[in-house]
């Protein structure tokens, strides 16, 4: 029997009826039990064993329907052969019934493939997605909850802050606690106000067990409603409703953390039950101010940092020995720093002097207060400058309280950007995203991660999940700009950097600053567009520190001074110098200020005042031998660019060999911004091994680099390797794929991102 007649055989034994119509039912079926397994209380494998026995059952279906027919008379085998006369099968009204269900089935599970029939696919998908990248596993026989925000059933309908601050606390509670691991805040509070399934919700998570509840207030009187439910099968441990007053609170966080411990069968270490027994409680007004403070923070925006300042500065007020505000607001000051500057990438993991200054009081009040805080000592660590100290402090911190988000997040930022140990930083952060997978911060931190190891592919595809999930967080835009202007991607690159312009326009660094929108017109060789865009950035926000310096030399070229140039990047005049000076003068601990000082007057050409500068901010150059780190290439570049200028060669190969050496301990590509080899290039050209200075640009270029190409016309380091025909023959090459890179992006402007 050839295919067709096998075709017209099976049409008219009526299979494909019977297969498309046993396919809608079970899929009805599966659509009905998922619905169902939960609220009659069956395991969750039920859905599993539903599916198997579908499976196994269409076969069987098939055969029956070849075998056998539904007549008028009964069921009656069907026969083998068909007269020659017979009339051929014609599609009838049950056929297109059929084709119909089929059509509707196949359209729902795309719509649901696509996210669009289930609002929590893509927090599930990203959980998921990042457990097997991290390799998540659930330890078998291990105890795991998430702390799910609280309902408020008020009334009035104005205590949801009040809900979230129990559950807060509690996840705060339990989390002390040693062998129990508690999902973070962010994640279990990504599911806040859903209908999703205790089950679906503790599998995203990778949880065993949801603590979920309830809360009443009436005047000063309180209801609390608490349940423990068995994610695996369904069950509920623990069903409790404790009714007293508001000044009840703290009883009932004791008895539902106590109960929580038995159900789970854990024992307790010594030291959880000490905790536990000897757990700060603060007076009620205190407690709502700190509960008002973290919703605050919860919002993620900077508004909401701002208004959690005043709650927490309230909260210490009404009681001074309440240890949680002084962290809180500490990590509140860093939160607002970061958002300020944009979540860029810098060369340290240390605030500013000014943040420090701030959170330091802070983080010492509330460990004088609670000598046991890991938070607490974690904050300390991540501001300490003693390396030594901190690492020991981000140890300590983990080992009093494994489920401190932060002290991983921190510690891994400490170990990658202070220290270059990029594979133990990404363990650390692994670590982060077992507890907090749905954290924007966290996700976007693990990518960079996977980026300073080298995973470069994967490292972007977290970013873009990232994005996915929830597009209105900026700082994954910048993050992946700057990725892909270091894979030479400047064309894409401006895509990423506009889509961010749409989204805060009203942000200066994504538009005048660095790897804003106006350098990267510049990386385009669109030298008229990108004057113009730093102009009307200057005249929009004249006082900023990168405005302030290019108004100053523009009034030196009105002025006659100095002669006009096309690159808003060069500083000649002495305006601009004094500019830079007044920074440095107004923030003297601020090694970036004199890094910008030092790059001016090496434009400039003002060699003895740069190295007068630079031994003032950076000693550690002028040592004997001079100590040089992935932190201070730049300004060692400068200072040996200065000693060579002034004669002083030995000392300024010292520092060369210094800088060679921290480059040598970086990847290609690597987190803190060191790529494709171009440092390489500029220490043998400075050093005059012409030979290596050219091969070494070769190599660069052949691995995609355009980071800094706009510059090599400036750039004093590549002086003795400038006429060279087989440096002009590769300058040409560049400019001619940026041309072909800036027509692209005209062509694709205005297409989605992903």
């Amino acid at each position: 029997m050839n295919f067709w007649k096998l075709v017209k055989e099976l049409r008219r034994r009526r299979v494909f009826r019977v297969a498309g119509i046993y396919l809608i039912g079970a899929w009805a079926w599966l659509q009905v039990m998922d619905v169902i397994v939960e609220p009659a209380g069956l395991p969750a494998w039920s859905m599993t064993l539903l599916l198997y026995v579908e499976v196994l059952l269409f076969p069987v279906a098939v055969f029956l329907g070849w075998r056998y027919q539904i007549t008028d008379h009964g069921l009656v085998r069907t026969t083998s052969e068909v007269g020659r006369d017979e009339e051929p099968l014609r599609l009838g009204p049950p056929d297109y019934a059929i084709f119909a269900g089929l059509a509707l089935m196949l359209a729902v599970a795309g719509y649901g493939l696509l996210g669009g029939d289930d609002p929590f696919l893509n927090l599930e998908d990203t959980v998921q997605q990042t457990q097997s990248q991290v390799g998540s596993q659930q330890e078998e026989g291990s105890d795991s909850i998430a702390v799910l925000p609280f309902v408020d059933l008020s009334a009035a309908g104005d205590q949801e802050y009040f809900g979230d601050g129990l559950a807060d606390t509690l996840s705060q509670v339990l989390a002390q606690i040693h062998g129990l691991k508690v999902a973070a805040r962010t994640s279990a509070f990504a599911f806040k106000g859903t209908d999703m399934p205790l089950g679906k919700i503790a599998t995203a998570l990778a949880v065993t067990h949801i603590l979920e509840g309830t809360i009443q207030a009436a005047g000063s009187q309180l209801r609390v409603g608490a349940s423990l439910v068995e994610a695996a099968s369904g069950k509920t441990l623990l069903s409790r409703t404790f009714d007293g007053s508001l000044e009840d609170v703290f009883n009932f966080q004791d008895e539902i953390t106590r109960e929580v411990v038995a159900a789970l069968k854990i024992e307790l270490l010594q030291s959880d039950q000490t905790r536990l027994d000897e757990r700060y409680r603060p007076n009620l007004e205190a407690y709502d101010q700190f509960v008002l403070g973290r919703h605050e923070m919860g919002k993620g925006t900077v508004a909401g940092l701002q208004a959690a300042v005043g709650h927490f500065e309230r909260a210490s007020e009404l009681d001074p020995d309440y240890p949680l505000p002084y962290v809180y607001l500490a990590d509140t000051h860093r939160s607002l720093e970061i958002y300020a500057f944009g979540f860029q990438d810098s060369y340290s993991a240390l605030p500013t002097p000014w943040t420090e200054a701030l959170q330091r009081p802070l983080l010492e009040k509330a460990l004088e207060l609670d000598s046991g805080s890991g938070e607490a000592i974690a904050g300390l660590a991540s501001i300490e400058r003693d390396e030594e100290k901190a690492e020991e402090g981000f140890v300590q911190a983990i080992e009093l309280n494994p489920n401190n988000t932060n002290a991983y997040y921190w510690f891994s930022k400490f170990l990658s950007l202070n220290q270059g140990r990029y594979d133990e930083a990404l363990e650390q952060i692994e670590k982060a995203v077992e507890l907090d997978p749905l954290s924007d911060i966290i996700q976007y931190e693990y990518a960079k991660a996977l980026w300073a190891t080298g995973r470069i592919e994967l490292a972007m595809s977290t970013l873009l999940d990232n994005v996915k999930r929830n597009p209105d967080f900026p700082y994954n835009y910048k993050l992946m700009t700057r990725w892909k202007l270091q894979t030479g991607n400047v064309g894409d690159a401006m895509r990423w950097i506009k889509a961010l312009r749409k989204l805060e326009p009203d942000s200066p660094s994504h538009w005048g600053e660095f790897g804003g929108e106006c350098h990267l017109y510049q990386l385009l060789d669109d030298r008229e567009a990108s004057f113009q865009c730093f102009s009307e950035f200057a005249a929009a926000y004249p006082d900023t520190v990168t405005a302030r310096p290019f108004l100053a030399e523009r009034e030196a070229i009105e002025a006659g001074e100095v002669e006009d140039y096309e690159h808003f990047g060069i500083v000649r005049s002495e305006r601009a110098l004094d500019v830079y000076r007044s920074l440095v003068a107004d923030e003297p601990g601020n090694g970036y200020r004199a890094n910008q000082l030092g790059f001016a007057l090496e434009q400039a050409g003002r060699s003895e005042e740069l190295l007068e500068m630079m031994e003032r901010a950076h000693p550690e150059l002028f040592e004997d031998p001079p100590i040089v780190s992935g932190a201070t290439t730049w300004p060692a570049m400068m200072t040996a660019h200065a000693l060579l200028k002034t004669g002083e060669t030995e000392q300024a190969n010292l520092l060369l060999d210094g800088v060679e050496n921290a480059i040598s301990g970086l990847r290609l590509i690597t987190g803190p911004g060191f790529t494709n080899g171009i440092e390489n290039v500029e220490v043998a050209a400075l050093r005059g091994d012409k030979e290596e200075a050219l091969s070494g640009l070769r190599r660069a270029i052949d691995q995609n680099w355009k980071f800094t190409w706009d510059w090599m016309e400036f750039n004093k380091y590549l002086d003795p390797i400038r006429d060279d025909p087989r440096y002009i023959a590769m300058y040409e090459e560049l400019q001619a794929d940026i041309a072909r890179q800036r027509a692209w992006y005209e062509r694709n402007k205005d297409l989605p991102l992903y």
